[in-house]
């Protein structure tokens, strides 16, 4: 998301620098420094990329000496993680120097359960409060992660700015159908789309629960689960019952322009995870193409219900199923509304602006 805040900046006429590590997957990268579109990355070495990719620790030894260079020319910092230890090896020198920063938490607030949250709560106690209460801004995707920076942190409301999610552009209808005809789809169908990883707190189980009496009620409904495996697509594939194997598809890991066509043909886009993930990049692509979303107060996006391109429901099996038919009953008439919600008020442009006039960068 940052990386489409970084391009409306630069239009602008100001300089971004992005600093990182190294780390690509299971591999580093081997590029330390590039510049992409006028933006400039500093790639830094990871203490070890094996930890990096198997606990997520992201540890670079000396950052702050690699860094500074880059931190005393800056006239903001802003970080996209709350609690990352790139942001402890850094923040302390910014306040000192007296260069403002901001935090983007992105859905990270939450402690969650087990170990991690464990984990979470050491680091909070640690020096995240204090990065937090230090920051001159915080920005929440939704006014449910608002709370959260005042609940979590005790940080000042008014310091708080609601920023929603950039989509780059808008996107045109169109794609023929005959690329679907492999999966057994007709013009007529109804799609019910997801988009995302399967794991267990994306809620992908309870969408499917919900989905199997529709398709039973009306064999033009399909659902359509895309996505990598992040440990249970074998236990959503056993939950198909035989007689539906052909109206619950699961392509697979799917991206760029074969994504797009599933978005462009979907006519119910839903996500329905556990957890609070406040606003899915992937309902914000569906209604870029005009595809109307079913989500749950887990993952709100504001302004959809106002718009009416979609609907947010009690994470409820009943009211998830209920929604996501009444939506595909309807979608033609929502497709226009989806496309405006985004051109109003996800627009990279007119978000970006908006956030260089809260930096005061303007």
């Amino acid at each position: 998301m940052l990386s489409a805040f970084a391009k409306e900046f630069i239009r602008k006429g100001h300089t971004v620098s992005v600093i990182t590590t190294d780390a690509l997957d299971e591999r580093r990268n081997p590029v330390l420094y590039e510049e992409h579109k006028n933006i400039r990355i500093y790639r830094f070495k990871l203490f070890s990329n094996i930890l990096a990719y198997k606990t997520k620790f992201f540890y670079v030894p000396d950052l702050f000496r690699q860094t500074k260079h880059i931190l005393d020319t800056a006239d903001c910092v802003l970080f996209s993680d709350v609690r990352s230890i790139l942001s402890w090896q850094i923040f302390d020198y910014l306040s000192k120097k007296g260069i403002r920063y901001g935090v983007f938490a992105f859905g990270q607030i939450p402690h969650g359960s087990g170990w991690k949250s464990w984990i979470k709560k050491v680091f909070d106690a640690l020096w995240v409060r204090r990065f937090i209460t230090n920051a001159s801004w915080c920005f929440a995707q939704t006014k449910h992660e608002q709370d959260m920076f005042h609940l979590y942190f005790h940080k000042k409301l008014s310091d708080i700015y609601l920023s929603l999610l950039p989509i780059d552009r808008l996107r045109k209808q169109g794609g023929s159908s005959i690329h679907f005809s492999q999966y057994g789809i007709n013009k007529q169908d109804f799609v019910v789309l997801f988009v995302g990883r399967f794991h267990i707190l994306k809620g992908v189980d309870t969408l499917l629960k919900a989905c199997i009496p529709l398709l039973y009620k009306n064999s033009k409904v399909k659902l359509v689960l895309i996505g990598r495996d992040d440990g249970i697509l074998d236990d959503l594939r056993r939950m198909v019952p035989d007689d539906l194997k052909k109206s619950i598809l699961f392509p697979g890991a799917v991206y760029g322009n074969t994504v797009s066509l599933w978005y462009k043909r979907a006519q119910c886009f839903a996500f329905t995870p556990r957890f609070y993930e406040e606003t899915s990049t992937a309902a914000l692509e569906a209604l870029s193409y005009g595809c109307p979303v079913v989500t749950v107060p887990q993952s709100d996006i504001p302004f959809l219900m106002e718009y009416n391109a979609g609907v947010i429901v009690p994470n409820t099996i009943p009211a998830i199923r209920k929604a996501v038919w009444d939506v595909c009953i309807h979608s033609t008439m929502m497709e226009p509304n989806a496309q405006k919600l985004i051109t109003d008020h996800y627009n990279a442009k007119k978000v970006a602006s908006r956030l260089l006039s809260i930096l005061q960068l303007v």
